[in-house]
């Protein structure tokens, strides 16, 4: 479950000699190693399994021991990988660090804590003869003996056997920590070798029993432990040779004597834990008890955790669920507590045994409250997923590959130690846009985890997750609604907050609450921890800690580390308690751990000694540290920084401490931190921050906040960039900063407020008296973020105070604006048929064109007239200056406002000029450019009725703008409009729900206003007609249309709502108010310009035609009947002369529902003949039923014309073409 695979290495035998290798013997590894990120400097040993070699981690300049491994069984290297992930969560501190597992090609090692100092026998003797017998040789040996006894206690109690304890494997750090090597695991590498090639340098320690079975218990460990010992007492072996069966005969017949002036008890002691009986040998608890009661030994206490009682149901419910995991769908467990009451170690202990299980794979992370990594809800997860996916092989790496390699190796680096992954990646490029990267680099993950589902049982599980970040939980909630078989397990304290961030109620779901332990169970943990606890003390702990293991177990310690005895009335509270504590482990210790509490993510220990300035060896502070339960490693590879043991001695520290003292704190890690060129700028950015220091905190607050936008951590970005300006004391300028959270406001799709932040910025380069042309840059870029978000109104307000007065005169009439549009494009083809030479485009031109380019992509969607008064504008500049990027923009737009303005001889034109826009879009090589031109392009063919087309061309410009656009939201939310407007008037109602689900995804994580609205109104409201629902239909248009305020007569969003409300108001069969609707929104539409678009006006006609045709059957006035009639007859005309297919064939519709009405049904049938086929033609599927299902009502036919999709046909059929009743 370790985030990386953290294994220990082997027993080493020692050579003679030390010789220095550079490189080492095995030539070829130097550079392996040195490709893996280690220098290899010195031989240490050499055994059967491998070579050790001192190594330098060279990311982490740390010295770590190497062990290669050579002639390994490959059938143990499961059972190897499985036993080393389950020992690298137990960290004792006689139990040497486990770093990393590399399993390179052919190539296999280890890395590990490096012990640098003598063998544990050399220590003990210090150069005494043989057999010679001094006081302060026994001390040693019991020094020794109390903590390698209290090592085994806890490995044994936890079914672990070492196998091969010896001198050798023994050494003594410089701390005086008796440090055990290695546990026994090199049995599983050995594999199938021989019993006596097994053996061979160990025999001597080996006990009786082992020799002649296979099968071993503790008591072996034990018998080892006592011949150590007697060597370390006299210096020499007790049974020296190679011959089992004479080996057999000396160890049956007892240790030799011992030297003279030997205490009785040890001596009586060692004899018993050389027992030739393992049943007559004391464990290793009675050994500890036995040296606590004759020495002032100490025995080490582990922090593998607390014995698992009192959760026995709680257990039995998290196994279950496991075991009944639905092979299709995700499984949620929420297993939720106070602080303390001991839900990580609940959730470890199931865990392992989960993990145990064949095709099995436990994914962990963890939330902090202060996240300095983008993501960092995921960040855990992709470092143990990137672990796992090492371990596989070759083939089923590939298969995991994601389509977007690159953008998940952006977003997560790490996922470059992967070699499949690394080499795709480099195969792809990365998509520019930093949202869009995000994005894909997410959907990449998910990919990743729904594939490994595929063959193996993956469990995730995130620790303290009320502390997620939006995002992440957003991606889990995702990823939960996939069919993925994934049991998703959370740890959190209870609030509200954390049921709100996984919403789990649309799948399987376990809620596990712990509460606080009985009494009896307690009792358990208490006296599993304080074995001497006295029936007093252990009710008085029970009582303090309120069944609260973590205060439990501090208040078990620090009576364990207390020389005196227990202080009646004396309140055991955590602060209480800790306080006590710190005061007595010494300054040193107790620095470092206020520097570890107070700092924002883990520390490494050369951080910490370099902030704390310990005058003592820091390793000494830290073993003191780890084995008080006060801080922790983070298995990160060779750096392993330091954490708290716990949330509750972070929080119970720091709250303790006074305003003062926690500035100087952060005061030390901040300059610690900014003394390091590789330090993480934002980890420094907080600390200075909590300093106090402005200056400095001002200083790094830009780096921080440009981290992490490269980073894409964009909220966290912001937040740095509003703290950063908080800190600014008004002198300077501060408008690269405003400027900065604009771009960050930006990427994370908040429009309004990247707005907001531009116009800030450009008034601080105002005020500066800076330069003026990019005070209107900043200007400009804020109203078209405005704009593109969907903010039009606030948009085109900052826009015309930039715009030039004549451009500011939009003729309001539509043959007014279209001959103004006609005549600036004219003057800009006759320019390019003369060819003139174009004037150099200056800063002023630039600007200008850059302005007019504003306006014309952030009205399009608002108002197409003003939209394409601004093209006209732009287009007639674009054709004067010699800026190419314009020019091209301008020829891509003229195709779209070509074919809107309508007359068929327009046609080749437009069609010309989409060909020359893609041509120059290519040849300028602008991805952007030609994603625009692909958007202008499939526009065009939505206008003249070309869907399928237009839908290709939609997917090819997202993909390219989701690929290599840096910035693509508007194209985007273009496409996505463009294509839903097209599904929609084929009618293919699977596609638009899927389009549409897709859109309002993606604009909702982008803050799209823009698609959000578009794609919620109009034309794919249908789908919910389909459905049944037409208040549905209307309410979303409704609460669509509310996030969309204009200020202009009638938008051309508002035209596509009144279409949605009119069909909802004929499939009611609301006819009179469908019509009056129509008719009161008449004058503003005339009014306004929408009828400038050639969709527009044939959607007009149709509305008019379609609510007349339906009011003339309820009207009961003969003049008011004969009106609407004729407004029918007059739209069908108006429709037939249309040179759109389909606007011909809503006109047929309507000539058929004319000739009903006027009861001339001959011509009613060739009508809807003609209705039929021209809507074939058209390829729109549901009118064409319609026009069916109407015949086949005449006819006397009941055959269905709709799809089991539409639930009610006669009233779907009425809300497209009312040509009947339909009832």
């Amino acid at each position: 479950m370790a985030r990386q695979e953290v294994m220990p290495a082997s027993p080493l035998v020692p050579t003679d000699r030390h010789p220095p290798i550079s490189p080492p013997q095995e030539a070829h590894l130097s550079e392996v190693f040195r490709g893996l990120n280690y220098e290899v400097s010195e031989e240490l040993g050499r055994g059967r399994e491998g070579t050790v070699y001192r190594a330098l981690h060279i990311p982490t300049k740390m010295e770590v021991a190497l062990k290669t491994l050579r002639g390994f069984d490959p059938d143990g290297l499961y059972d190897l990988k499985r036993e080393f992930r389950a020992l690298c969560e137990i960290d004792h501190k006689n139990l040497a660090h486990m770093y990393e597992l590399v399993i390179e090609g052919e190539h296999c090692f280890f890395t590990m804590e490096l012990v640098d100092g003598p063998h544990l026998a050399e220590w003990v003797r210090q150069g005494a003869p043989r057999g010679a017998w001094q006081p302060a040789i026994c001390d040693r040996v019991c020094q020794a003996l109390a903590q390698l006894a209290g090592l085994l206690e806890v490995m044994h109690g936890r079914g672990w056997i070492h196998r091969d304890v010896k001198p050798s494997n023994v050494r003594l750090s410089p701390s005086g920590r008796v440090v055990l090597l290695d546990f026994g695991l090199m049995a599983i590498i050995r594999g199938k070798r021989n019993r006596e090639e097994a053996t061979a340098g160990t025999l001597a320690y080996m006990p009786p029993e082992a020799v002649w079975t296979t099968e071993t218990t503790a008591a072996a460990d034990v018998y080892s432990l006592g011949v150590l010992a007697y060597e370390c007492m006299t210096g020499s072996r007790p049974f020296a040779g190679t011959d089992l069966i004479e080996l057999d005969r000396l160890k049956r017949q007892g240790l030799p004597t011992f030297p003279v002036g030997t205490p009785d008890w040890l001596e009586k002691l060692i004899r018993s834990m050389t027992d030739p009986d393992p049943k007559a040998r004391p464990t290793a608890g009675m050994i500890s008890q036995e040296l606590k009661a004759h020495s002032s030994a100490r025995i080490a206490r582990s922090r593998i955790g607390l014995p698992m009682v009192g959760r026995e149901r709680n257990v039995e419910a998290l196994m279950r669920t496991f075991r009944l995991q639905s092979p299709s769908e995700p499984t949620v467990v929420r297993v939720s507590g106070p602080s303390g009451i001991g839900k990580t170690h609940f959730v470890r202990s199931v865990l392992e045994r989960i993990d145990e299980q064949a095709d099995t794979i436990v994914l962990q992370g963890r939330c902090s409250p202060i996240a300095t990594l983008p993501l960092p809800g995921i960040d855990g997860i992709a470092d143990a997923l990137t672990q796992e996916l090492r371990r596989l092989s070759g083939e089923k790496v590939k298969g995991l590959i994601p389509r977007r390699a690159a953008d998940l190796l952006q977003l997560f680096p790490v996922f470059a130690r992967v070699e499949g992954f690394r080499t795709a990646a480099s195969l792809e490029s990365a998509a520019i846009d930093l949202r869009e990267r995000r994005r894909h680099g997410l959907e990449a993950l998910s990919s990743v985890l729904i594939e490994l589902s595929r063959f193996r049982r993956v469990v995730v599980w995130i620790d303290d997750f009320q502390w997620c970040d939006p995002d992440s939980a957003e991606f889990w909630r995702s990823l939960l609604h996939e069919p993925v078989p994934l049991l998703f397990v959370t740890t959190a304290r209870e609030n509200e907050s954390y049921h709100e961030l996984l919403d789990a109620n649309r799948v399987p779901a376990l809620d596990l609450h712990l509460g606080p332990l009985a009494d009896a169970d307690m009792a358990r943990l208490i006296r599993d921890v304080m074995k001497e606890a006295s029936t007093e003390e252990t009710s008085k702990i029970t009582r303090e800690s309120r069944g609260n293991p973590f205060l439990a177990l501090q208040i078990a310690q620090h009576l364990q580390d207390q020389t005196h005895k227990w202080v009646p009335h004396q309140s055991m509270s955590l602060a209480n308690v800790l306080h006590e504590r710190l005061a007595d482990i010494g300054e040193d210790a107790r620095r470092m751990l206020e520097v570890c509490c107070i700092a924002t993510k883990p520390v490494t220990l050369a951080t910490l000694a370099a902030a704390t300035r310990v005058t003592a060896p820091a390793r000494a502070a830290q073993e003191l540290l780890e084995a008080g339960r006060l801080i922790e490693q983070v298995p990160l590879g060779p750096m392993m920084p330091l954490v708290p043991y716990h949330d509750g001695i972070r929080e119970a520290l720091v709250s303790n401490l006074d305003p003062q003292a926690r500035r100087d704190l952060h005061l030390a890690l901040a300059q610690t931190l900014s003394a390091d060129a590789n330090a993480d700028p934002v980890a420094t950015f907080w600390h200075w921050h909590g300093a106090g220091d402005e200056d400095m905190a001002r200083k790094y607050a830009v780096r921080a906040g440009d981290r992490l936008m490269a980073a894409m951590a964009f909220n966290q970005a912001i937040q740095v960039y509003l703290l950063g300006l908080e800190l600014q004391d008004g002198s300077g300028d501060q408008s690269p900063i405003h400027e900065r959270l604009g771009a960050a406001y930006e990427a994370s799709g908040q429009g309004q407020l990247a707005g907001n932040a531009y116009a800030t910025a450009a008034r601080h380069v105002e005020t500066a008296d800076g330069e003026p042309l990019r005070a209107r840059e900043l200007r400009r870029r804020s109203a078209e973020a405005l704009l593109r978000s969907g903010f039009i109104d606030e948009g085109y307000r900052k826009l015309t105070l930039l715009l030039p007065v004549p451009e500011l005169r939009l003729p309001y009439s539509v043959p007014r604006l279209l001959g103004f549009c006609l005549k600036q494009k004219l003057l800009a083809g006759l320019r390019w048929l003369v060819r003139l030479k174009p004037l150099p485009a200056d800063q002023d031109v630039v600007e200008r064109l850059d302005i007019l380019w504003s306006a014309t992509v952030g009205m399009v969607w608002a108002d197409i007239a003003r939209s394409a008064y601004y093209q006209a504008f732009h287009t007639r500049f674009a054709f004067m200056t010699d800026d190419q990027l314009h020019r091209a923009r301008a020829i891509a737009t003229e195709s779209c406002y070509l074919a809107a303005i309508g007359p068929r001889l327009f046609r080749p034109i437009f069609e010309w000029r989409a060909t020359q826009a893609l041509r120059e879009a290519k040849a300028i090589g602008d991805p952007h450019l030609l994603a625009l031109t692909l958007t202008t392009s499939a526009t065009a063919k939505f206008i003249t009725g070309e869907w399928n087309e237009a839908v290709e061309m939609c997917r090819e410009a997202a993909e390219l703008i989701e690929r290599k656009c840096t910035v693509g939201g508007w194209e985007l939310s273009t496409a996505y409009i463009v294509s839903s407007l097209s599904l929609g008037m084929q009618g293919k109602i699977d596609e638009v729900e899927s389009l549409k689900a897709r859109a309002l995804e993606q604009a909702r994580i982008r803050d799209d206003r823009l698609a959000s609205t578009w794609v919620s109104v109009g034309l794919t409201n249908f789908t919910f007609l389909a459905r049944g629902e037409p208040e549905a239909a209307r309410t979303t248009s409704h609460a669509a249309l509310l996030r969309w305020p204009s200020s202009f007569d009638f938008s051309l969003l508002e035209f596509w709502g009144l279409l949605g409300d009119i069909q909802a108001d004929l499939y009611e069969a609301r006819v009179i108010e469908a019509r009056r609707r129509f008719e009161r929104a008449l004058p503003r539409i005339r009014a306004s310009l929408v009828l400038y678009n050639r969709p527009v006006r044939g959607i007009f006609h149709y509305l008019d035609g379609s609510t007349a045709l339906a009011a003339s059957r309820e009207s009961t006035d003969p003049g008011d009947r004969a009106l609407l009639l004729k407004a029918v007859r007059n739209a069908s005309r108006r429709l037939g002369r249309d040179s759109l297919l389909w606007a011909r064939a809503m006109g047929c519709g309507l000539h058929a529902g004319y000739c009903l009405e006027k009861r001339e049904l001959g011509a009613a049938r060739k009508a809807l003949i003609d209705a039929e086929r021209s809507f074939d033609r058209a390829d729109m599927s549901l009118f064409r039923a319609a026009i069916i299902h109407y015949r086949n009502q005449l006819e006397g036919s009941y055959r269905p014309a709709f799809g089991p999709e539409v639930a009610d046909p006669n009233a779907f059929a009425r809300c497209l073409l009312p040509l009947t009743r339909g009832e």
